[in-house]
């Protein structure tokens, strides 16, 4: 929900409040995605050396939140290089958690559950995917005047839940 909610803001906070090009939109959020997918591979190569994978999930999913404030900062503080790091952060994040959290889903269930799990897995990134923007709406339907940087704040809270989440709830299959 946290970043989902985000998607849809990012163009219109950037161009809009921060008064970037849509040119920069475009390398920024290039320099972002492109440094997760090359650091997920990574991040799980080390994730498989120290065959734990809590820490990194529960750390993925603590970096990812505490980045959105950062980014929604940008308006008052920093402008586009302060939402390029925060985006690049909450990306950082994203490259740190995924692996673990799919070998984590894929170590605590049995190979004949794991369709089951993963599809489970995916209905809930589903459910964000459509729950975040609803949520976005919401807000600024019922508070028109709110300004697009308090999306970034209130994607904190989300955030911060599944990162509890993952701290108390998840835990690591010996191997």
């Amino acid at each position: 929900v946290a970043s989902e909610m985000l998607y849809p803001v990012i163009p219109l906070f950037l161009v809009g409040t921060l008064g970037a090009s849509p040119v920069l939109l475009g390398l920024i959020d290039g320099i972002a995605e492109g440094g997760s997918s090359i650091l997920r591979w990574v991040a799980g190569a080390i994730s498989d050396r120290f065959r734990r994978r809590k820490p990194f999930v529960t750390v993925g999913y603590t970096i990812s939140a505490l980045s959105k404030p950062l980014m929604g900062l940008a308006a008052t503080a920093g402008g586009w290089p302060l939402f390029l790091l925060g985006r690049s952060t909450d990306r950082l994040g994203k490259s740190i958690r995924t692996s673990a959290r799919d070998a984590l889903i894929a170590d605590s269930t049995q190979p004949q559950h794991r369709g089951v799990a993963y599809g489970l897995h995916r209905a809930m990134d589903t459910c964000g995917a459509v729950l975040g923007p609803l949520l976005a709406l919401l807000i600024i339907v019922l508070k028109p005047d709110t300004p697009l940087q308090w999306l970034f704040f209130v994607a904190l809270i989300p955030g911060l839940l599944s990162a509890l989440l993952a701290f108390v709830a998840v835990r690591d299959i010996p191997h």
